[in-house]
């Protein structure tokens, strides 16, 4: 028997159910899944059943049957929230929608701990009920949604994370653009929990659920396909999501997919295509655009091969990397650790969780790069002072800017919008060729670097005594 509130759920019972989020058969075919991962095109992801309408003509016990799409709900929790518990009450009773029954009953309970309906039963029971019935339907979101409210828990999920964690891999739990919770070693499945439950529910109440679902089927393809995580040292879950949300919005210009089909949410999509568009999320593939396969690369968190040890050769050389405010100094990180240890890669991951934007993150990747190839290239050059990569990139985009025509406060164009806009360009470069990102890059670096290092460098070398 589950409870509602905060106490949390009894031992757990598995929120995939062979009722509600499994039917007949799909067991075999997600597992399944996993084995052909390097087949997975993005197709596939919905080519068993994925496009919407077509119902009637599809097999109930196929993995990702719905009878139908999701009645669209009359309020959003934001429209909603705070309002008085009677006009709560009326509401619900004219809400034909599942999601939005399930809205407006989350809000009728966030305050109350024990709620009778007008029909005479409790808002746990109701939630309960829609939850049932939503599994029947394959209503994904709904299903989702209500398994949130209730505070269900999938099969398996602390040995999934124990997995990940003993591979070397760290976990942060929460939703993206909010506070995370890193996970650094083994815990209970209570612990885990509450983690979960206590990081998603204020934010999304979905992904509390949704994020269950990942860590199963992370832990499932890294025991198959585990290439498929190089570069990556903590999996940030929120972020994996957010990474599968951007790839939805790309399906239409990638591969000309039906544009319904293609705005569809990850929370409607059905346990196999979840599954299905994780795998082709972690996959590396030529097709995408430059800015699509930064902000992927930036939601994974994925690194190019030695990123590390060449941040530590960096440190060598100057006094300290700065990013969004938070700096990593030389004295005592060279003194502590080795640019090997996995003491000091987090140190590096650390200082980049300051950044909140995942293409952001990974022009700064990038840009740590390039200073350590312009510094393993001029070991004459020393840097007295902190790098501060932020304005490194400002620089870069500026000589964007400019070698576009585009003069930026000198032509009147200074607006906010303009800048964003230089900067949408700018991440949307190759990296490679004559005007390739990394090109600005390396003269933003060597200007910098040549003006604060060349000058204290010759200095010592023209000193007569």
């Amino acid at each position: 028997m589950w409870t509602l509130g905060p106490a949390g759920p009894t031992p757990p019972a598995s929120l995939m159910s062979r009722s509600v989020l499994r039917s007949r058969g799909s067991g075999a075919r997600l597992s399944s899944s996993a084995s052909s991962a390097s087949d997975t095109s993005i197709g596939s992801v919905f080519e068993e059943g994925g496009a919407v309408g077509g119902a009637e003509e599809r097999d109930p016990d196929d993995p990702d049957f719905s009878d139908g799409e999701e009645e669209e709900p009359s309020y959003l929790p934001a429209e909603i929230r705070d309002k008085k518990h009677e006009n709560l009450s009326n509401l619900l009773l004219q809400e034909r929608s599942s999601l939005g029954q399930l809205y407006l009953l989350n809000e009728m309970t966030r305050t109350r701990s024990s709620i009778d309906l007008n029909s005479g039963e409790t808002a746990e029971e109701r939630i309960e009920a829609i939850y049932l019935e939503s599994g029947v339907r394959k209503r994904w979101m709904s299903v989702r949604y209500a398994a949130a409210l209730l505070r269900k828990v999938v099969d398996c999920l602390a040995p999934s994370l124990t997995g990940m964690l003993v591979r070397g891999k760290e976990v942060t739990i929460g939703v993206f653009g909010y506070a995370e919770h890193v996970v650094t070693e083994p815990m209970s499945p209570k612990d885990l929990v509450k983690i979960i439950y206590d990081m998603c529910m204020p934010a999304d109440p979905i992904e509390a659920v949704l994020q269950q679902e990942i860590i199963i089927y992370l832990a499932d393809v890294f025991t198959s396909q585990a290439t498929l995580f190089q570069g990556m040292l903590r999996l940030r879950i929120g972020w994996i999501i957010q990474a599968m949300k951007n790839e939805l919005k790309d399906l239409a210009t990638v591969e000309k997919l039906n544009l319904v089909t293609a705005e569809r949410r990850v929370e409607q999509l059905s346990p196999h295509q979840v599954k299905q568009l994780l795998i082709y999320v972690l996959q590396d593939i030529d097709s995408r655009s430059a800015l699509s396969t930064r902000q992927l690369h930036g939601a994974l968190n994925r690194v190019p091969p030695l990123f590390y040890e060449k941040v530590y050769n960096i440190l060598k050389r100057a006094c300290g990397v700065n990013v969004r405010g938070k700096t990593l100094l030389q004295v005592p990180t060279v003194h502590e650790v080795s640019g090997q240890e996995v003491q000091f890669a987090l140190k590096v991951e650390e200082l980049l969780s300051s950044i909140t934007i995942p293409e952001y993150r990974q022009v700064i990747v990038e840009m740590l790069m390039v200073v350590s190839t312009v510094l393993e290239r001029n070991p004459e050059i020393i840097c007295s002072s902190v790098l501060k990569l932020d304005e490194l990139l400002e620089e870069s985009v500026h000589l964007y800017t400019v070698d576009q025509g585009k003069k930026g406060q000198e032509n009147g164009e200074g607006s906010k919008e303009a800048v964003e806009d230089h900067c949408a360009g700018f991440y949307a470069l190759l990296p490679d060729g004559m005007s390739g990102s990394i090109s600005y890059m390396a003269k933003a670096v060597v200007n910098t670097l040549l003006q604060q290092g060349l000058s204290y460098d010759i200095s010592k070398q023209c000193c007569i005594s």
